[in-house]
Formats: structure tokens, sequence, C-alpha cells
């Protein structure tokens, strides 16, 4: 069996058999931006990196982080999902219902990116981080790319309004 479908596999494992809030905690909670500790499902944010900017509403409660993007039929150019967790973890999500290619971008407390990968509709294998991490974003595929988003990129939260969106 080649590595990638083992990996694969523990991933898929892993994900339904591991409750997140067990999975791999990082030894010092760090503290996030005042504007994400206090953010709730209605609060709408705007992360920002260089002169890009996408407007994410929260997903902090369990049952609006579990239903994500699922059955959506669009999503703005310029928008997406955060989601935003009280502690680091390894994060693991999948497509189940969603039938909207993404992107996804890891963030730990610092909203430094950890990694960024893209996910296929309807595609129910689980992607997880490759670290501990404290906020998840969402958005169309390809958006972190084009806005020069990638493993090490901060990103900042911003109540400005939108400069410049990736065509």
């Amino acid at each position: 069996m080649d590595a990638w479908l083992k990996k694969r596999k523990l991933e898929l494992i892993l994900a339904f058999l591991l409750p997140t809030s067990v999975q791999h905690h990082e030894a010092q909670p760090a503290t996030l931006p005042a504007a994400l500790a206090n953010a709730t499902d209605e609060s709408r944010l705007t992360f920002v990196s260089g002169e890009y900017r996408l407007n994410c509403e929260v997903a902090r409660s369990q049952e609006k982080q579990r239903r994500g993007l699922m059955f959506r039929q669009g999503l703005a150019q310029d928008a997406c999902m955060a989601f935003v967790y009280t502690h680091s973890a390894i994060r693991s999500f999948h497509m189940r219902d969603t039938r909207l290619p993404l992107s996804i971008a890891f963030l730990d407390s610092s909203l430094r990116v950890i990694s960024v990968k893209n996910l296929r509709p309807l595609d129910e294998w689980p992607v997880s981080s490759d670290a501990p991490v404290r906020v998840v974003l969402e958005a169309n595929l390809h958006w972190f790319k084009t806005a020069g988003v990638r493993a090490g990129s901060l990103l900042v939260l911003s109540r400005d309004e939108p400069v410049r969106q990736p065509p």
C-alpha cells in the first residue's frame, strides 16, 4: 500500500475515533487576539494579507462548526468561514454535503498560517492540520494562493472595508 493511501486511512480513523478536544494540545495555550477570543456565531471578521481582505462569518458553537459550509450553493469571492476554537489541537475537516470547492488555512493562536490545503467537493476523507491550531479558515478554492498566503504567512484582523479581491 502506498504511503499516501496509508496516511489517508490513518487520518480517517483518527478523525472519527478521537474527539477533537483530546488531540495533540499545545503545552502552553497561547492567547487569541481579542476580536477572535470574544467572537460569537453572529460575529463578522475581516482577515488581511497584504492588500487582500477575506470577510468571514464565525463558527464558534459546536453546532455551527459541525455544519460549516455544508449545503451552501455559493460563496462570495471574498467570503469565508472562520472556525474559532477554545484550545489548540489537530483539526480535521471533510467535505460531506459541501458542493463548493474550497481551500482551507490552518492558523495558530498568533494567526500564523501552519498550512493551506485544497478540498474537493463532497470528499468525505478528512484533511487534517499539520500541527495544533486555534483558527481554521475555509474560503473559495485557491483564494489563499492568489492572495500569496502560504505556510508561515501572518494574517491580521481588520475592521476596514475590503480594498482588493483576488481575480
